[in-house]
């Protein structure tokens, strides 16, 4: 299974080629529909938060290193 970093990065592809074309037909009566751009806003905010909660090195566990007091 592909890493939740390589999906996030198709699916702002997929995005982008959302926000130009949504569907559109080819010669010989093909036709192509894009994605729904909301559910891969929804599945690319997944991703997103997949991606932090799995980085090392986040700033909460920066923060939980700090004293308090300063």
């Amino acid at each position: 299974m592909a890493s939740a970093a390589s999906l996030l990065e198709e699916v702002e592809t997929a995005i982008s080629h959302t926000l130009t074309a949504q569907s559109y037909s080819a010669p010989g009566g093909r036709q192509k529909q894009m994605a729904d751009l909301k559910a891969l806003m929804q599945f690319r905010k997944e991703l997103v938060d997949e991606v932090a909660n799995t980085s090392a090195g986040s700033m909460a566990s920066l923060c939980e290193l700090c004293d308090p007091s300063l």
